[in-house]
């Protein structure tokens, strides 16, 4: 077991290939004429993260999506291979500098400095809703919790929270946002490994209401052709 305080930063090197397992859970209820419809979609993909080069401090990802299948209403369906990748480019802290599409792996970024278990800091990041232009600035806690062993890596185990944060959409429509998350990065190999992140969401809007709710998680299955399911 590591003593004393470890640094969290990523250490990819150029060529490396590595499968992650993402599984999408989505539940939606609305509420509206005294009567509530709930939609409910589960989404597992695996995606392929090929590390392209490193210059200049940023890793360039290209991210594919080599398999997936979708249930809806208990119907299983294949979902097609994307034959376009995207590339994101990630700091060696994690922080995303720039991407094409939406972020495909749920972290934070990391301090940048050696911390100790129990150690506490603030991230931010800016993100968009649809129908409100305007980005708007969601703030973290993030917390050291402790250190695990996950899948044959010793891993820091850190927690994520966004206490619930309120936004004015539009006048007379709000909506509430709470984030709670977990991820247990392997410090030693600078891997994630395994990550789960939670969304709940309330928007009320006159005569309707809808109830969200989003489980992300994500784990690491193959690196460099080397399985690591059992």
């Amino acid at each position: 077991m590591t003593n004393g305080p470890i640094l969290l930063e990523y250490n990819f090197n150029a060529g490396d290939i590595l499968h992650y397992k993402s599984t999408i859970e989505t539940k939606q209820g609305t509420t509206q004429h005294n009567k509530t419809s709930m939609v409910e979609n589960k989404i597992e993909i695996i995606y392929r993260w090929h590390v392209v080069e490193f210059l200049n401090g940023v890793y360039k990802l290209e991210i594919s999506a080599e398999s997936g299948t979708l249930t809806q209403n208990n119907v299983v369906q294949k979902m097609p291979p994307v034959d376009k990748p995207i590339f994101s480019f990630l700091k060696k802290s994690g922080e995303i500098v720039s991407e094409e599409t939406q972020q495909q792996i749920s972290q934070q970024a990391f301090p940048g400095h050696p911390i100790n278990i129990g150690d506490v800091w603030e991230s931010r990041e800016q993100t968009s809703f649809p129908g409100n232009p305007e980005p708007v600035m969601i703030i973290n806690n993030n917390t050291f919790e402790n250190i695990e062993n996950i899948n044959g890596f010793e891993c820091a185990y850190l927690k994520t929270e966004c206490p619930v944060s309120k936004f004015e959409m539009q006048p007379g429509v709000t909506l509430a946002l709470e984030i709670k998350g977990q991820i247990h990065f392997a410090f030693r190999e600078g891997l994630p490994i395994k990550s789960l992140f939670k969304t709940t969401t309330e928007l009320i809007a006159p005569q309707i209401q809808q109830n969200g709710e989003r489980i992300i998680s994500m784990e690491l299955v193959e690196i460099n052709g080397k399985s690591l399911l059992t």
